[in-house]
């Protein structure tokens, strides 16, 4: 897809050139001047999206996400260019805000953290004695019943493995602030058929890191050599490496693949609460391995 590409250098041709008024002295500077924006007009016009496109990009226009990004570009746009100093920092505002949002961006933060597991088969694995899910996969109603949340395909994955015979033990493990994760994932497991017996939880652990501690804990205790920890894919990375800081050797189960290569269309130039939410995910991921939490 060329045309965003046309309309950026349409935009800022005529932006350049009405800034500086010297396309007017003779004919010659003036069509030279303006040959890259009318040429840039030609490929928006041969490469223009569909109606379908349109109508989604003004609808994401209209969201919280994209309205503010328009009435950034528009103060910069209105903004006396003798305050260099704000326009600079203004732009560089506009700019982050347009990566942090941006689907495409987005997708593929989530898809670098996803690469190692992309490949494995959910049931390929061999069997192992226990399997840890970590939280994050449930949360509350608001009538105080547990259901799924955004990532409860952990949840899933290892009720498909123990289904399968492949982890005789599920591990429920979190808690966030008053949310008691690990209730809430015995629960749901409960109303999939699995046996109280073959459910352990770990409910004190509040953040990855001691959730991983408290495994490695429990493994030791229970003589368990060969387990497995589940959770998104694109939180894998970090918690085979908290397990490895713990001398835990686990078997890595991915679940929650989100990542990406979207298509460059008209309404991915647009930022969105989904593109921020895939960028956050990323960068905190990326910042907890860091710091090791």
């Amino acid at each position: 897809m060329l045309w965003p590409i046309c309309i950026v250098v349409l935009v800022w041709s005529i932006w350049w050139q009405m800034r500086r008024w010297d396309f007017m002295p003779s004919m010659a500077p003036w069509y030279a001047a303006w040959a890259i924006p009318v040429l840039a007009l030609v490929g928006i016009v041969v490469w223009w999206p569909s109606w379908f496109d349109v109508q989604k990009a003004f609808g994401l226009l209209i969201m919280p996400a994209g309205l503010l990004w328009l009435a950034l570009i528009a103060v910069r746009w209105v903004m006396r260019d003798d305050v260099r100093w704000a326009v600079r920092v203004l732009g560089m505002v506009i700019g982050l805000y347009t990566v942090a949002g941006n689907i495409v961006v987005g997708g593929v933060l989530m898809r670098l953290l996803e690469v190692p597991y992309a490949q494995q088969d959910p049931l390929a694995f061999a069997p192992v004695e226990a399997v840890l899910v970590l939280g994050g996969g449930s949360t509350d109603n608001p009538f105080g019943r547990p259901q799924f949340a955004a990532s409860g395909d952990r949840i899933y994955r290892a009720w498909t493995m123990h289904q399968a015979g492949l982890a005789p033990v599920l591990v429920a493990s979190g808690r966030a602030y008053d949310d008691d994760l690990a209730t809430q994932t015995r629960a749901l497991w409960w109303s999939m058929g699995v046996a109280d017996d073959a459910i352990m939880m770990l409910p004190q652990p509040r953040n990855t890191s001691e959730e991983i501690a408290a495994f490695a804990a429990l493994c030791r205790e229970q003589g368990w050599s060969q387990v497995g920890i589940v959770t998104s894919a694109w939180h894998l990375p970090r918690a085979m490496s908290l397990a490895r800081r713990q001398g835990l050797e686990a078997v890595p189960i991915p679940a929650d693949f989100r990542g990406g290569l979207p298509t460059l269309t008209l309404p991915s130039i647009v930022p969105t609460g989904e593109a921020f939410d895939a960028t956050h995910r990323a960068v905190w991921e990326l910042v907890g391995r860091m710091v090791g939490r």
